[in-house]
């Protein structure tokens, strides 16, 4: 019993190793590749069958320093059909974020989405609603984004940007409050619905989050 606890632990903190590994590729920490690792991780990443490779010579690319380089190796990710790609892409683009803005997407678009918005939603929607939240830091395993300063190292509750897979939820609970959950598209955009205070009325309409 004593061996299996052992081996339990060793095990989740190997675990916990991998992970935050994974999380620290586009962030400081990784070294660059060199231009060989490149060469050989972008040809196996085009032509290698294996998606298990593929992912791993992703991971390499991920760890460039060249901003223009950084945002094709992106949109390479973004652009496959495999989600943990496109998870790697989004996690990437997530942690580099520094302005995240949310915007009711334009009305011809919102009624589609939902028609079922009421008189009033719709008029919400049709005047646009967008606002913007600066980030000033991120969570140690990678996976939130804080909305307001303090120097935490872990999520809060109420000032909060969270990523988890391919979608990224964001909650302000101060006033106004915004609430949203939002989900990587076909298009690659983040498409979902906030939930916002209008004049003392509660409105949940459609939107997308951007992040600069």
């Amino acid at each position: 019993m004593r061996y299996l606890l052992r081996f339990l632990i060793s095990t989740f903190w190997i675990l916990l190793y991998l992970a935050s590994q994974t999380a620290l590729a586009c962030i400081e920490g990784a070294p660059p590749p060199k231009p060989e690792e490149m060469v050989l991780a972008e040809k196996t990443f085009a032509s290698d069958k294996s998606v298990v490779r593929r992912i791993e010579a992703y991971k390499v690319l991920l760890r460039t320093r060249d901003p223009d380089v950084l945002n094709y190796v992106l949109n390479l990710g973004f652009d496959s059909d495999v989600g943990a790609l496109k998870a790697a892409a989004l996690r990437c683009r997530f942690i580099a974020a520094r302005i995240l803005t949310v915007q009711t997407l334009p009305y011809a678009e919102a009624i589609k989405i939902n028609k079922s918005l009421s008189d009033s939603e719709a008029a919400v929607a049709e005047k646009g609603y967008k606002r913007s939240f600066s980030v000033f830091g991120v969570s140690v395993d990678g996976n939130c984004l804080f909305l307001k300063g303090g120097g935490k190292e872990a999520c809060e509750p109420r000032h909060t940007a969270v990523l988890s897979d391919q979608s990224v939820s964001i909650v302000w609970r101060d006033n106004p409050p915004v609430e949203g959950t939002f989900r990587l598209s076909d298009r690659n955009r983040l498409v979902g619905e906030i939930t916002q205070r209008v004049n003392r009325k509660i409105f949940t309409l459609p939107a997308e989050l951007l992040l600069h």
